[in-house]
């Protein structure tokens, strides 16, 4: 039997390190010799702390250059990407929505789960997490700057794009699913789910990366594709389950939208309307069943690409207009001293000198009033008084 030819790692093997750790056999039939502190590894991992104070006798220790060997079943690529992180964690910096992050991220993640080392594997979740939303409201963002850069492609100008494929500016659904399935992180399960229930099965990144006619089309337009030969069959049955369901909820509820019933509201509100302001409500009944009949020919759409959340992002978008025709507004009472700190706009509104009984009251507080949706001022609220 042939022995296993041993290579010193490159990186990792420390002069002055006190524990050697060897990885299984590569391909080629050689193992690598990961030279380290026994220290670090004690401190960031509960499972090397037992497995290097079991009492063993120094003579009946193998031993490799001086030191003490621990053998491990895991690949030298493995075992380099988890010291990276330990000795380097800078070494996980990877930029946000870069599609490789999951297989760039899997081999260090296996380890630190595997060694329950929780700082880095928190890390590395939280660069995952980082790429897909978790509410609708973050969505909303996400989607928002999508959209930016599908019309920055739709110009056709390379110079703006770099050249670089759509693709590999934006996350890639199916190795974060596979990731989040093996690791556990199913906080970015359903949305990463959403995304590829709305890409066409067609659309593969490998076909459309390596064949050059292909990716010319991804360095020129803004064609969304997915790894699906990372999925398994329990991924792919519950993708094509998702996309069954979500093309029956948009074209079978069409409640969302009775355009009758939306018509008679518009109506009756206009008879509320000032005799000077009744153009103005006409024209602005106008403009919502336009919007409304738009999203009314989603179904039409949505066997190929299903995307209810963009209609409800259409209805929360439309907000403003229909407060037109609504006695409903939102008070929020907050502090004024974390508006005029933070805003030098609401600092110069708020230091307007004015009589006291001229402010109009609510509450016992005075009010100001504003044109931005519910929504915007709670995210801005939020970020105020909540920057976590």
């Amino acid at each position: 039997m042939t022995t296993p030819a041993i290579i010193h790692d490159s990186k990792f093997y420390l002069p002055d390190g006190d524990l050697a750790m060897c990885s299984s056999s590569s391909q080629e039939g050689s193992m690598t010799i990961f030279r380290v502190h026994k220290p670090v590894m004690v401190y960031n991992s509960p499972v090397f702390r037992s497995m290097l104070d079991l009492p063993v006798a120094l003579e009946g220790q193998e031993r490799h250059d001086g030191v003490p060997v621990v053998r491990v079943t895991d690949s030298a690529e493995e075992l380099r990407a988890l010291l990276d992180a330990l000795y380097d964690p800078g070494s996980l910096s990877i930029s946000r929505w870069n599609p490789d992050a999951p297989l760039l991220l899997a081999p260090v993640m296996r380890l630190a789960t595997k060694y329950q080392v929780d700082s880095v594997r928190k890390r590395v979740v939280g660069i995952i997490e980082d790429s897909w939303p978790r509410s609708f409201e973050q969505w909303l963002r996400f989607n928002g700057e999508v959209s930016a850069l599908q019309k920055l492609y739709k110009t056709g100008d390379k110079s703006l794009t770099g050249g670089i494929p759509f693709a590999d500016h934006i996350p890639e659904p199916a190795a974060a699913i596979r990731f989040a399935r093996e690791f556990g992180v199913s906080s970015i399960l359903p949305f990463a789910y959403y995304v590829l229930a709305g890409i066409p099965s067609t659309k593969d990144w490998d076909r459309y990366h390596h064949i050059s006619a292909l990716n010319d089309v991804l360095s020129a337009l803004p064609v969304r594709v997915a790894r699906w030969g990372l999925l398994d069959n329990v991924d792919l049955i519950r993708v094509l389950s998702g996309r069954e369901e979500l093309v029956w909820h948009i074209v079978s509820n069409k409640e969302w939208v009775d355009i009758h019933t939306v018509k008679t509201a518009l109506m009756n509100s206009e008879e509320n309307c000032s005799a000077d302001d009744s153009n103005l409500c006409s024209t602005r009944a106008d403009e919502v069943l336009k919007r409304w009949e738009e999203d009314m020919s989603v179904p039409s759409r949505a066997v190929g690409c299903p995307d209810p959340l963009n209609v409800l992002e259409h209805m929360c978008n439309g907000q403003q207009a229909w407060g037109a025709f609504s006695d409903r507004v939102t008070a929020f009472r907050i502090h004024k001293q974390v508006m005029a700190y933070d805003s030098p706009i609401f600092r110069g509104m708020l230091n307007l000198p004015a009589v006291a009984e001229v402010w109009k009251r609510y509450d016992g507080t005075p009010i100001v009033r504003v044109t931005d949706t519910t929504m915007e001022l709670h995210a801005l609220l939020d970020a105020l008084y909540n920057p976590g």
